[in-house]
């Protein structure tokens, strides 16, 4: 019932005035303990992060000057990519949202070991094709279909370098919306 599930009230208001809801996941975000608890998974997981072997040329420091280890989720994992997936079809699935985005503007680049990095890209890219079917899954079951989109760093050059290949994305079809956008602001 509405009154149980908060955000199934916001969505019908939403919808009651003609407007789309989408939902979204950062692909990822290093807050860490100082800002925000890790999740349950990462902190089941610790092997799944890409530590001290990220592939990001810049890792910013610590107040004290120190450079933590990389708290950013290696998508190389297969782990990794179905525990995203996993949580992308439980909303999807659970609410009446109208499309879902993947934001890779937050703590560009850190999704990557060195020794992963090579393959990004199409690691990338085809775990967005296979978000684009479940989201195409979940709308036929649902009889409408379901909008995938992506906010992107600002450039196709940033993108590249960042293991992102957005021109194989849209020549693809896989996405219905993208959002060029700077970097953590839109």
């Amino acid at each position: 019932a509405m009154e149980d599930d908060p955000w199934k009230g916001v969505i019908a208001a939403a919808h009651d005035q003609g407007k789309a809801f989408w939902g979204a996941m950062r692909i990822n975000d290093g807050h860490g303990g100082d800002y925000a608890p890790r999740s349950r998974f990462g902190v089941k997981h610790p092997q799944y992060y890409v530590d001290d072997q990220c592939a990001a040329e810049f890792h910013p420091p610590a107040p004290d000057g120190s450079v933590p280890p990389c708290h950013h989720l290696n998508y190389a994992l297969p782990e990794v990519q179905a525990h995203r997936k996993e949580l992308i079809t439980q909303l999807c699935s659970r609410y009446d949202i109208d499309g879902f985005e993947l934001d890779f503007t937050r703590d560009i680049g850190h999704n990557f070991t060195k020794a992963d990095f090579w393959q990004a890209a199409d690691i990338m890219t085809e775990f967005l094709r296979d978000i684009r079917r479940l989201l195409d899954q979940i709308g036929s079951v649902r009889g409408r279909p379901l909008g995938f989109g992506a906010r992107i760093p600002g450039t196709l050059g940033v993108c590249k370098k960042s293991g992102l290949d957005v021109e194989t994305w849209i020549n693809d079809g896989l996405l219905t919306s993208l959002t060029p956008s700077v970097y953590y602001d839109t």
